[in-house]
């Protein structure tokens, strides 16, 4: 796991050795073992990488890499899980290896196929590789998205990184807000691709590639969606699969390929339903392996007795942590740091220390990340299909009176689900009015709306692009959508940047290419069973564990976030909430006070609009002081 940044001149001045080990200095957290700058074809190329060693940790493996005639070059984020039988594919077809490294596998496929080496790739990786014969660079994101890369293309140069901090020091970067960026921060706690929090800075998406010709030509395109393997559906005839015993296989091959390092490997353990039965596999392959957990003293939040319940079954040496609100502030501010755009997940609080006293022990750690996305995980996909029957009989008269309403006041989950569903009639449209319209009516309450915004940003897009994949189906298409944005710009962004920082290596099982090839095609009924959510994985699991430790319901990976905002982070709280550091941020004082206001009389609970707040202030702080 790495940082890498490349640069290349195709017009304009080359940014130079130095800017590029100044901008390379912003990722030595996430590579503490080695840092190299190279300049190639005359100094118009300018590549520079960060190296956290776990496979290979000889020097030969560090990059940027390149052949034996210096004309392939490459800078890698990552981990290729199949780079051994790749290997074995190139040295048939003649190619001589000079380290044990998946990089130099990568790069020799990239010699050898070209971007259509892309398509034989199975792990997470960012990458940018370059052909100085040929005259372009290639720079890509894997399929899912687990591994970042932020790219900007103006006055004749092109530059790639894996985090935005170290574009911000390219000479004349505006460092304009985007105003639709900030309100998507605001409202769904993260800025959604391709979008970051700057104008004319890009997030490359999930499975897509830039290619940059050398004469300044750019293009975009994906060379991968959902749709590559979401299959015939299943209805279509096709012959009928043993789904149970094909996904208990991926993950067993998922699992084991992901345990191979040459540095050691732990599990992160919940106790829920997607990180024990990680946990399980990788205690058949690796009895007494490492597993970490977190905790909280508010009972409500904590599942650390269930994890230590797996644990014990699993035979698994087990470490735990609680986190208290003493050291919630210090931890605020190292997350302001690892996060270079604002970022609003409240998790990343338990997370960041879980990676940081993980580290002490493993340098890769395997995470649960992707089960909810892929088998029907959440209480909202269970909430806005439970009232479609209401729906589908609602009278004409009814729907009209709740497509008034659905611009109210923010009101009830369930009330909330009753207006979406009756009121927008394509299940896209119910999706995005259900999970965003509460949070854009506060934004727009803050100064930062307006609301009607939300239908022109790209989590309202990712929500269509999901319902329209899945035929119009309102279970498969809200899994769908969610693996578009909120998998890859949440859930996977905050695990990249908290264990990063901590210069920890995160893997995960769940989102494996085999796993994938048979989870996207499965039918609904496997994954969501009269009322049972997860219904599939769960059964693997009860092969593992005792029925009371593989039927939990799920809790989800939260924090006491209202007892920690107003006792315990008052001192925090008061001073991102003042007058002042609302204004410099661009919001609204006094909008902000009323949603506080209403939230402390219990009207409502806002705490998920007031954490994003507070974030988005705490960076606007940081960066009117002058920090990258």
């Amino acid at each position: 796991m790495c940082g890498i940044i490349a640069c290349l001149a195709h017009g304009g001045p080359a940014p130079g050795r130095e800017l590029l080990a100044r901008m390379n200095a912003l990722h030595a957290r996430r590579g503490p073992d080695s840092r190299a700058v190279v300049e190639c074809d005359g100094g118009r190329l300018g590549l520079a990488h960060t190296r956290l060693a776990v496979i290979d940790l000889s020097r030969e493996a560090d990059q940027p890499m390149t052949d034996e005639g210096g004309r392939h070059w490459l800078v890698f984020n990552g981990e290729i899980y199949n780079h051994r039988e790749l290997r074995a594919r190139l040295e048939a077809l003649g190619e001589r290896f000079r380290t044990r490294s998946d990089t130099e596998v990568l790069l020799r496929a990239l010699m050898r196929w070209g971007q259509d080496a892309l398509e034989r790739l199975e792990g997470m990786f960012a990458f940018v590789y370059a052909d100085l014969d040929a005259g372009w660079l290639l720079a890509a994101r894997d399929r899912m998205g687990i591994k970042p890369l932020y790219w900007t293309s103006r006055d004749g140069l092109t530059c790639f990184s894996s985090t935005l901090a170290p574009l911000t020091l390219l000479p004349g970067f505006p460092g304009r807000v985007d105003p639709v960026a900030r309100f998507e921060m605001l409202v769904s706690k993260y800025v959604c691709a391709p979008r970051s929090i700057y104008e004319g800075v890009a997030k490359l998406e999930p499975g897509a590639l830039v290619r940059v010709d050398f004469s300044g030509a750019v293009s975009r395109r994906r060379w991968w969606t959902q749709r590559s393997w979401t299959g015939p559906g299943p209805d279509s005839g096709a012959p009928r699969r043993d789904w149970r015993a094909e996904l208990e296989a991926a993950l067993d091959q998922a699992v084991e390929r992901q345990l191979v390092a040459d540095v050691p490997v732990g599990v992160f353990l919940s106790g829920g339903v997607d990180s024990s039965l990680v946990a399980a596999l990788a205690a058949r392959r690796a009895p007494g392996v490492r597993t970490f957990s977190i905790g909280f003293r508010e009972a409500r939040w904590d599942e650390s007795a269930h994890a230590r319940a797996v644990a014990r079954h699993l035979g698994t040496r087990h470490s735990e942590y609680i986190l208290a609100p003493r050291d919630v502030e210090r931890t605020f501010q190292a997350l302001v740091r690892a996060f270079d755009e604002p970022f609003g997940d409240a998790s990343a609080l338990a997370l960041h220390v879980l990676c940081r006293e993980a580290r002490r022990d493993v340098t890769v750690a395997l995470s649960g990340d992707g089960g909810d996305e892929q088998f029907f995980g959440y209480a909202r996909y269970r909430q806005l299909a439970g009232i479609q029957p209401l729906v589908r009989l609602a009278p004409a008269w009814l729907r009209r009176l709740a497509l008034a309403l659905a611009g109210g006041a923010p009101r009830s989950r369930l009330g909330h689900a009753l207006a979406a569903g009756l009121g927008f009639p394509a299940p896209r449209d119910q999706y995005t009015h259900f999970v965003l319209e509460n949070f854009a009516l506060l934004a727009e309450l803050c100064g930062a709306g307006p609301r009607e915004a939300l239908w022109a940003t790209g989590l309202a897009e990712a929500n269509r692009r999901g319902m329209d994949l899945a035929g119009g189906r309102l279970g498969p298409g809200m899994m769908l959508a969610d693996q578009m944005h909120y998998l890859p710009d949440d859930c996977l962004t905050k695990t990249d940047r908290v264990s990063m920082d901590n210069s920890l290596e995160v893997r995960v099982p769940l989102l494996d290419e085999a796993v994938l090839r048979t989870s996207l095609p499965m039918p609904l009924a496997l994954k969501f069973s009269r009322g049972r959510t997860k219904a599939v994985l769960r059964d693997i699991l009860a092969a593992h564990l005792p029925p009371g430790l593989a039927e939990r319901p799920k809790m989800g990976f939260g924090v006491p976030l209202d007892t920690w905002l107003f006792d315990g982070l008052e001192g925090l709280r008061g001073r991102l909430l003042s007058r002042g550091a609302l204004e410099g941020a661009g919001l609204d004082p006094d909008g902000v006070a009323r949603v506080l206001a209403a939230h402390r009389a219990g009207r409502v609970d806002h705490q998920y609009f007031l954490w994003p707040v507070l974030c988005y202030v705490a960076w606007a702080s940081q960066r009117a002081g002058g920090a990258p």
